[in-house]
């Protein structure tokens, strides 16, 4: 019962870092953290697939520090990134006898003491993998329990990092239309600006805007910002 008390607590911990907007990569750690806490394992890590964007996953450990080098050195070999690719679960390697898969990791790995490995995916309901959570051990695999609610807190945090994702990008987006609209908003008082200053259609102010803009090369908010701001006076249109 106590255990499945902290479990609990990790779960909430998890959805309180989120709800306090804290970045990805930090909601991932604690992940670590609890599972090698918990699990009283050598080391636990996550790798992260790819974003929408294309921007490449990252890879977070927590755990002994020469565990977490030999992973870390141990590139684009080994069962964790054979799992993202595959989109796939490895449960209790042995990597004893599966050495000649991962040749590298399993003697990294095997050089540190370490020679069982679950690799769990972290799931968002039938959606692809987001990542996957690798566990490391000693000895005995591990028990079924600890293994299922591992598992459910890894898809928990695949669900965090889904959100934090998405508030990510529509807090970008806001940011780029309130910038959008604040260049429009420069450029209509430019234009009004001139086109009283010089007496002609604001469309004819426009054009000598944009046409200095272009001759020096320059943004065309810019330019007009430079003109509400009366540090500039282009050359009236004839």
């Amino acid at each position: 019962m106590e255990r499945a008390s902290q479990w609990m607590r990790s779960a909430v911990g998890l959805a309180a870092l989120a709800g306090d907007d804290a970045p990805a990569q930090e909601i991932v750690r604690r992940l670590c953290g609890y599972c090698v806490d918990l699990m009283r394992l050598p080391a636990v890590g996550v790798l992260l697939g790819a974003t929408s964007d294309g921007v490449r996953g990252a890879s977070v450990w927590e755990g002994t520090d020469g565990l977490l080098r030999l992973v870390a050195e141990t590139d684009e070999e080994g069962p964790a990134h054979f799992c993202l690719r595959t989109g796939s679960e490895l449960v209790d390697c042995d990597l004893r006898r599966d050495a000649d898969r991962w040749p590298v990791f399993a003697e990294r790995a095997l050089s540190a003491g370490v020679d069982r490995t679950t690799v769990l995916p972290l799931r968002r309901g039938d959606e692809p993998s987001v990542g996957v959570l690798q566990l490391l051990s000693r000895g005995d695999g591990l028990p079924k329990a600890d293994r299922e609610l591992a598992q459910e807190l890894g898809d928990l945090c695949a669900q965090l990092l889904s959100h934090v994702r998405a508030l990510d990008q529509s807090r970008r987006t806001s940011e780029q239309l309130g910038l959008a609209l604040d260049s429009r908003i420069v450029i209509e008082q430019a234009k009004g600006i001139l086109a009283e200053r010089w007496d002609i259609h604001p469309d004819e102010a426009f054009g000598a805007l944009r046409g200095h803009a272009r001759a020096e090369r320059r943004r065309l908010n810019e330019v007009a910002r430079d003109v509400v701001e009366n540090e500039l006076d282009p050359e009236r249109p004839r």
